[in-house]
C-alpha cells in the first residue's frame, strides 16, 4: 500500500477501517511484515489455524473487541453489509463457519419468534437476490423486540431518526414522520430495484407502533427510487401518528 498527500502538523489522530475477507490471513501477513522490517528472518512462512494454542504459549499481542451494543450501532447507522455478515458467522458453530450457516442461524432465532413466517437468509446482509423476508415477518421481529426490556434501549436506539439520522436522504415528509419514527432502510439495485423500511412510531398519544415496507421494484420500474418512496411513506405514517 503507497499512500501520498499531506497532513496538517495539528490535525487530530482518525481510525480508519477497512473490511477483509481472511483476518486472520492478513494479520500474519501483517506481521510477518512488521518482523521482515526489524530484520529479524522467519523460515517456513506463515499460516492460520482454528486450534487453541497450548497454555503455556505466551501471548505477544491482543486486541479487544468493542462491545456488542456499538456494534449493532455501527453497523445499523452505516447499514454495512461486511459487518452484518461478520456478526452473523458469529451466530454459527463450527470453525470457519459459511454465511449460509450464518444465514441459518438468524433462520433459527426467528423461527422462535411468534407470527413470524417463513424466512430465508442466505447471509447476514439484509437485502439480498437470494434472500427472502415479508414485512409481515419484520414486524413480528419488532414487536418481540419490544418486549424484550434488557435489549429493547439498546435495539431501538441504533435506529435512525429522520430529522438527526447519518443518511440525509431520509430527511423528507411531514414534521411528525421527521420527529417520531425511528427507521432501518434496506436498498437494492440489481437485479431489480428494491426499497425497504421498517421502524418504530409513537402517536400524539404515546403510544407505540411498528411497521414495515417492502417496495419490490420490475425490469419495467428502473426509475423506483427513495424520493418517490418516501413521499408516500411519510404521508401515511404521518396521519397515523396525528391520528392515534
Amino acid at each position: 500500500m503507497r499512500l501520498s498527500g499531506q497532513i496538517s502538523t495539528n490535525a487530530h489522530p482518525r481510525d480508519l477501517y477497512r473490511a477483509s475477507a481472511d483476518p486472520a490471513d492478513q494479520t500474519a501477513q501483517l506481521l510477518m511484515a512488521m518482523l521482515e522490517r526489524a530484520g529479524i528472518p522467519v523460515r517456513g512462512g506463515h499460516s492460520t489455524s482454528t486450534v487453541q494454542p497450548p497454555g503455556s504459549a505466551p501471548q505477544l499481542a491482543a486486541v479487544d473487541g468493542k462491545p456488542l451494543q456499538e456494534i449493532l450501532l455501527r453497523t445499523l447507522n452505516y447499514s454495512n453489509n461486511f459487518m452484518a455478515d461478520v456478526l452473523a458467522l458469529d451466530m454459527a458453530n463450527g470453525p470457519r463457519p459459511s454465511l449460509e450457516q450464518g444465514g441459518a442461524a438468524i433462520e433459527s432465532f426467528a423461527a422462535g419468534i411468534p407470527d413470524h413466517g417463513p424466512l430465508t437468509l442466505r447471509s447476514g446482509s439484509g437485502l439480498t437476490p437470494e434472500n427472502r423476508a415479508t414485512a409481515s415477518g419484520v414486524n413480528s421481529l419488532l414487536a418481540y423486540m419490544f418486549d424484550q426490556p434488557s435489549l429493547f434501549p439498546s435495539f431501538v436506539a441504533a435506529l435512525q431518526s429522520p430529522s438527526n439520522g447519518v443518511m440525509r436522504f431520509i430527511r423528507k415528509g411531514p414534521a411528525s414522520f421527521q420527529e417520531r419514527v425511528m427507521i432501518k432502510t434496506g436498498t437494492l439495485n440489481e437485479p431489480v430495484r428494491v426499497r425497504a423500511m421498517t421502524g418504530y412510531f409513537r402517536t400524539r398519544s404515546n403510544r407505540w407502533g411498528a411497521f414495515t415496507v417492502l417496495v419490490n421494484g420490475t425490469e419495467s420500474t428502473p426509475y423506483l427510487n427513495w424520493t418517490m418512496v418516501l413521499e408516500r411513506l411519510s404521508e401515511d405514517l404521518a396521519q397515523l401518528i396525528e391520528s392515534h
